[in-house]
């Protein structure tokens, strides 16, 4: 029987961009030729660990695959969802935006060979996945008047749902 798995999350960084014109641009990262998905262009995309929130799994991801400090986040309100029939699963991956300041550029990690920012329609078109694509598109829908959202986007209060984090005890002896 197919399994359903909510264990990744998908994360599309824009930045404000420098140029006229074009108001917002959004992170590609590019797999490289000897990892799954050779050549793919993505958005910041990984794992939920152990113990981990969504929320506290794209902070964390984010940090490792770019290096950007992110200055405010959204959660995007449609869900991914794909069927992989290596594992028989349907995942449903909660997708997140989130805001870096103008210029900002990444440190790329070993995951990706090569990054570049494109105006949304660009990023679309390049996208290879399906649930990517709509995921842009739901954030054209929501940025139309930046830097207000709209309805599509749910920003993240991200120092409140760090309070309600339940807090870790130091359980190690001291030698």
């Amino acid at each position: 029987m197919v399994k359903l798995r909510a264990n990744l999350i998908s994360a599309y960084l824009l930045r404000p961009a420098s140029s006229g014109g074009v108001p917002l641009e959004l992170l590609l990262l590019q797999r490289p030729d000897d990892y799954r998905f050779p050549g793919d262009w993505q958005a910041v995309h990984g794992h939920i660990e152990a113990g981990e929130t969504a929320w506290t799994a794209v902070l964390r991801e984010t940090a490792e695959e770019t290096g950007l400090p992110v200055r405010r986040w959204w959660r995007l309100l449609p869900l991914e969802s794909f069927y992989n029939p290596e594992n028989d699963s349907i995942y449903q991956v909660p997708a997140f935006v989130g805001e870096v300041e103008p210029g900002a550029e990444p440190r790329i990690s070993e995951e990706h060979q090569a990054s570049r920012w494109c105006n949304l329609e660009e990023a679309r078109s390049m996208f290879r996945w399906q649930t990517q694509q709509s995921s842009v598109d739901a954030i054209m829908a929501s940025v139309d008047g930046w830097p207000q959202t709209g309805t599509g986007l749910m920003e993240l209060d991200i120092e409140a749902l760090e309070r309600q984090l339940p807090k870790r005890s130091d359980t190690r002896e001291a030698t």
